[in-house]
């Protein structure tokens, strides 16, 4: 009798190590569907951080002339976007890409080295736009789409000489920013 209590049921071995296999596959199955969802959520939700930059950092240009230098000021409105570069383009051409580091609501002055706007006569009356760069690295920064005056045509060269209505110009597009 005693034999009889401790044998051991060879049917139900194959169905138990059976039922440990499929657990065990579907929690290997869950685990790849986890990690294919996180992944997918996290590109998404890079993808909105970057557009969210853009539309956060206002960036202007006050001024563009063709002198030998300062010859592009841009200025920074309100706003805590991830900001490290901008693109400039004259009359649709890339003519230079550089990092700029600039605090909310400063103005700076740029050097553009590019013949095509230093020091080039044929350069006034053209119009420059720019487009911002955001991002945590310069090499893999996004692109923004342009928006304030580079989206309605840009800023018309002028040939470096700072008159009256220029620069009263300036001072109401830096007003217009705060």
């Amino acid at each position: 009798m005693m034999n009889y209590i401790f044998k051991k049921n060879k049917k139900a071995e194959p169905a138990l190590v059976t039922m440990i296999l499929v657990i065990f596959l579907i929690i290997i199955a869950i685990a790849l569907i986890w990690k294919v969802i996180l992944t997918f959520v996290n590109e998404g939700t890079g993808e909105v951080s970057y557009k969210s930059d853009c539309l956060k950092t206002k960036l202007e240009i006050l001024e563009a002339n063709n002198n030998s230098k300062d010859n592009l000021v841009l200025t920074r409105g309100v706003g805590s976007g991830r900001l490290i570069g901008v693109k400039v383009f004259l009359n649709n051409q890339n003519i230079d890409t550089f990092p700029i580091n600039l605090s909310e609501v400063e103005e700076k002055a740029f050097t553009i080295k590019n013949p095509l706007l230093r020091n080039n006569p044929d350069a006034v009356g053209k119009y420059v736009k720019i487009v911002k760069l955001v991002g945590n690295e310069f090499n893999n920064s996004k692109i923004c789409e342009p928006d304030g005056k580079s989206a309605k045509g840009g800023v018309k060269v002028t040939d470096g000489r700072i008159s009256f209505l220029s620069q009263l110009n300036v001072w109401i597009n830096i007003y217009k920013l705060r």
